[in-house]
């Protein structure tokens, strides 16, 4: 008799997802199932979980693209927007540059650098705020002392390069009434003499009355020889004269990006830089002189400064481009004859650095966008010396797709933010990994993007992120804290996604059977979900849920969306599926587009049987 054989049932299997790290665009075969390939418009909630990326709403419009904003340490806030600067909505300066502008503050004076013409921003004793261009306000430095009539003398200060004034000072000798100065060509500027009486005290003589100023040759004649100083050897006129340098003022008025630094761990000048490899920096204490001998000239002709940062106690200055991959360089400070000066001491391979304003800290780790990424000023595990390392393995792909010259960059808490493009491309910090693809870079944050937002620049300012855009609006994002209300862009839903890798089985040669999807959602007040499973070519909605994340919250009542569970818990997703037996991979894409609901994930499974 023959005998039917019945063939044994395959073992049901189970595919599970709990962590939920970030975005990989990487397309590789080996993509983590804690990472998705296709995801947008999440963030990590808490180390290994994510969430709905939450809403922003329109805080202010202005006439003009936004172009930086600056807060003076009153916590007055500055709005650079077209050519325009605004202090609480009222035009403080007109005729800016139209284009991103940076700032530093140094012993109560705030400087803006936008390329076109500096300006400072400073408080009156009334308190009074008073905003002009900098080189109006430069400081009179004095130059040369114990000079005699016929000229000569000791240099003591630099010319200060963003005002044409400086003083001179003089000692006469009761005979000669031609005094020669130690500068030709001087402006029509009226020039100040005065004198040190018997007394102590200074007498100001007026041009034109008590003396005559030849300023082709530069030379005063004194209608009356002055008197001989009251106290010998000492200097006893003082000379303010102007020669203006349009150079000089050029250097500082170009400056594009800026940082404070300074010797022994303080912060006592500012170090600016615009086009090209030469930089400018203050003297102590004082953001209104710049000499013109304090300056550096880093890397190769070819070479532009970029932008800055501090490393340990040390100024690390960033080039766009060198022939041998120098693209960093190190000063310190060294004090020589009672002057300071600041030498270089190191410098770090790697990629240059593309954007003058896409630099910010994370984890004590300088970043900046480069042509291969996010690249960071570390440690190497090799040498122990710094070098460049990428740190965003995760989402270069994307990255280069983006015009990152254009990039902007802040720190928001753990975050390194970085808008390009009008996206939001973020690096955890909280969340660090090691990727064999990069054998040369010691670790990668987990990266997530952020679309719909038209970002151009980012800033943190109370605690929260802001955001201004190409059409003049100043944006906030909600931080989430407050329930559904905290997720619609401006009263429009957000679309955010997380997709799976794709999945061939134990062997992608076995036939499969999907036989259910299951998701655990982070209960909200009002929250949903739909699933797709993608196949052989096809796309199909396999669940559509709207309802079973929800519970019942006074605050988030919306009649069409009420329940009355109260259970806050995450709630459960199980879908019985038939008929989806794929002849390849297959994924799935987890989305939200609700206005006003929240969405995360807390965990994912699938249950499928294989066989030959």
């Amino acid at each position: 008799m023959a005998k039917l054989k019945i063939p044994a049932l395959q073992k049901l299997k189970i595919k599970r997802i709990n962590e939920f790290l970030g975005a990989d665009f990487s397309e590789g075969s080996d993509i983590s199932w804690s990472r998705s390939p296709d995801t947008v418009n999440m963030i990590r909630e808490t180390p290994g979980k994510v969430r709905k990326w939450p809403g922003f709403k329109t805080m202010e419009s202005f006439p003009a693209r936004i172009n930086g904003v600056h807060f003076f340490h009153d916590g007055t806030r500055f709005v650079h927007a077209g050519t325009k600067l605004y202090a609480n909505k009222l035009t403080a300066v007109n005729g800016m540059r139209d284009n991103f502008s940076s700032s530093c503050s140094l012993n109560g004076k705030m400087l803006v650098f936008d390329g076109k013409k500096a300006v400072v921003v400073e408080k009156h004793p009334d308190g009074k705020l008073d905003v002009s261009y900098a080189e109006e306000r430069g400081t009179v430095p004095v130059t040369m002392i114990a000079m005699t009539p016929k000229g000569g003398g000791e240099v003591l200060n630099p010319v200060n390069m963003l005002s044409p004034k400086r003083e001179v000072r003089v000692r006469s000798n009761d005979t000669d009434r031609i005094f020669r100065l130690p500068y030709k060509d001087l402006d029509s500027t009226e020039v100040i003499v005065k004198v040190l009486n018997e007394n102590g005290f200074l007498d100001e003589l007026k041009e034109n009355v008590n003396f005559t100023v030849d300023r082709t040759i530069g030379t005063i004649t004194f209608t009356n020889v002055p008197p001989k100083p009251p106290v010998p050897g000492e200097d006893n006129i003082y000379i303010t004269l102007s020669k203006t340098n349009e150079r000089y003022k050029k250097n500082i008025n170009s400056a594009l990006s800026c940082i404070v630094y300074g010797e022994n761990g303080s912060r006592n000048r500012i170090f600016c830089a615009g086009e090209g490899n030469r930089d400018y920096h203050s003297e102590f204490n004082d953001p209104l002189y710049f000499g013109d001998t304090s300056y550096s000239i880093l890397g190769s002709d070819c070479s532009n400064i970029m932008g800055y940062s501090v490393v340990d106690d040390k100024l690390a200055t960033h080039l766009d481009f060198s022939y041998d991959k120098t693209t960093v360089i190190f000063r310190e400070a060294f004090t020589l004859k009672d002057r300071t000066e600041f030498r270089t001491c190191k410098s770090c391979q790697g990629e240059g650095a593309v954007s003058r304003h896409g630099f910010a800290v994370l984890d004590t780790e300088p970043l900046f966008p480069t042509n291969l990424g996010i690249y960071a000023v570390a440690v190497s595990d090799y040498t122990s010396e710094r070098c460049g390392q990428n740190r965003s393995f995760y989402i270069n792909k994307r990255l280069k797709e983006e015009n990152l010259r254009d990039s902007f960059a802040c720190l928001y808490k753990d975050f390194y933010m970085l808008a390009a493009g009008g996206k939001i491309f973020a690096l955890d910090g909280m969340q660090v990994s090691r990727q064999p693809d990069m054998p040369y870079s010691t670790r990668q944050y987990e990266g997530y993007i952020r679309e719909g937002t038209g970002a151009r620049i980012l800033w943190e300012e109370n605690s929260s992120l802001y955001f201004g855009t190409e059409d003049g609006k100043v944006k906030k994002f909600y931080d989430g804290l407050n329930g559904s209300k905290d997720y619609n862009d401006d009263g429009r839903g957000i679309s955010a996604r997380w997709t799976t890798p794709i999945f061939f089985g134990t062997d992608f040669k076995n036939k499969k059977k999907i036989r259910s999807i299951n998701a655990l959602l982070g209960s909200a007040a009002a929250t949903s979900c739909r699933i797709w499973a993608v196949y052989d070519g096809e796309k199909e909605l396999i669940c559509d849920y709207s309802a079973q994340g929800r519970y019942f919250s006074f605050d988030s009542l919306t009649f069409s969306k009420m329940t009355f569970r109260t259970d806050r818990t995450p709630q459960k997703i199980i879908e019985r599926l038939s008929g989806i037996n794929p002849e390849n991979g297959i994924y799935f894409i987890f989305e939200n587009d609700v206005v006003n609901e929240p969405f995360s994930l807390e965990e994912i499974s699938f249950e499928y049987r294989e066989k030959r």
